[in-house]
């Protein structure tokens, strides 16, 4: 009798460790969703190229939706000129935010952007390279960047996003060495893509950008 008890014991405390196994992991490897805009959560900010000696203009307006429409003018003067829409990953709720965004927990990015006349828009992840970024220097965070459709839905994996050869050159780097630091996010930006008019003011609405981990319908 007291041998059963103690396998009935045993068989419940083994059960229980496997089921906590099992959340643990789902935790850290199942599905996940987040919203990262339009939310209040994050500081939404125009951005343009005045940092790097450009003369590329961003007006932004918030919509009743949460959306942002930034009024655009990409002019000459630089040999990447861009201006759109940024999301500051380190003021949150209004205060500095306790870490870096850590994008390593998602896979995939599904952003919805619409725009007058342009036919791209180029996404991008700034994250803080521990070797060559400095506080507060924006030209020193390592992008991430992919040109995307406007005008659409678009779904992609972080994989796609690559480190653009302006940047390796600006660190003396020869080579792209595929390093991404996606546990070191700071900044989220939708800017114009390739083929842009210049000197032609143009528009970038930025509706949403959702993040993911898994295989879930995305119907």
């Amino acid at each position: 009798m007291k041998r059963k008890v103690v396998i009935v014991i045993a068989t419940c405390v083994l059960l229980l460790v496997v089921l906590l196994a099992f959340f643990a992991l789902q935790k850290k490897f199942g599905f996940r969703e987040m919203t990262i805009f339009p939310t209040d959560t994050y500081e939404v900010y125009a951005m343009n190229d005045s940092i790097a000696g450009g003369y590329s203009t961003s007006t932004i307006h918030v919509a009743k939706d949460g959306s942002v429409t930034a009024d655009v003018n990409i002019r000459s003067g630089k040999a990447y000129s861009y201006a759109g829409i940024g999301v500051n990953l380190l003021s949150v709720n209004h205060r500095p935010a306790a870490n870096f965004f850590d994008f390593d927990e998602f896979d995939s990015v599904e952003v919805n952007v619409r725009t007058g006349r342009m036919q791209s828009v180029e996404f991008r992840i700034l994250n803080n390279d521990p070797v060559y970024s400095r506080a507060g220097a924006l030209l020193s965070y390592r992008p991430k960047t992919k040109i995307i459709p406007a005008n659409t839905v678009t779904k992609f994996a972080l994989t796609d996003l690559k480190t653009p050869e302006w940047w390796l050159v600006e660190q003396g780097l020869d080579k792209d060495d595929y390093l991404s630091y996606f546990d070191r996010g700071v900044i989220l930006a939708v800017v114009n893509g390739e083929k842009v008019m210049r000197g032609i003011p143009d528009e970038i609405e930025l509706k949403s950008i959702r993040l993911w981990r898994g295989n879930a319908s995305r119907e």
